[in-house]
């Protein structure tokens, strides 16, 4: 928020826990507290099991406590390996909803924790630094993807693109409260 101007989000990820799917054991977040979770090193879901992310205008709530963390380079790998079967080398997952279903539909033997545990939001973002101000654009930017909400136009987007709304998060999300 130092560097970049952000405008309204106009898709909001939601953050899932993939488990092997012959667990039976964890039925949600709280219970994978101390467990081994696989995430893409340095991301946002890093800092989630951190205890340290920080989203503006979010109250985030911190439901895995003292979680082992294993980092990979990218939730690839860190599939792989919980597809190796319940808890060989890992617990959990976490990664956005597209690719948790893409490794699904790949025929991995995974399924989903039931409710997302947080949401990544994307926004056009412009360099605060630039020589020309960038404001009036940033305000024009936010206009059209605000009226593209309210016409819909995303949602439609979203669904033909992603096969459902990522929309309806960041509608809400309200960047104005965040100067």
């Amino acid at each position: 928020m130092k560097a970049l101007y952000f405008s309204q989000p106009y898709y909001a990820t939601p953050t899932v826990i993939l488990l092997h799917k012959e667990n039976s054991i964890f039925k949600i977040p709280e219970d994978l507290s101390g467990k081994r979770i696989g995430v893409c090193a340095g991301c946002t879901f890093e800092a989630y099991l951190r205890g340290t992310l920080q989203i503006p205008g979010e109250k985030i709530e911190y439901r895995i406590q003292n979680a082992q963390i294993t980092a990979y380079e990218n939730e690839d790998p860190a599939i792989d390996d919980l597809s190796l079967g319940d808890g060989v080398k890992l617990d959990a997952v976490m990664t956005i909803l597209p690719k948790a279903l893409s490794a699904i539909d790949a025929g991995k033997p995974l399924k989903l924790m039931d409710e997302p545990i947080a949401f990544a939001y994307a926004s056009v973002t412009l360099d605060r630094s630039s020589k020309r101000d960038p404001t009036r654009l940033l305000t024009e930017i936010t206009k059209l993807i605000r009226e593209m909400h309210r016409t819909g136009i995303l949602k439609e987007l979203s669904i033909q693109y992603q096969g459902r709304d990522f929309t309806q998060e960041a509608a809400q999300f309200d960047i104005a409260s965040l100067n």
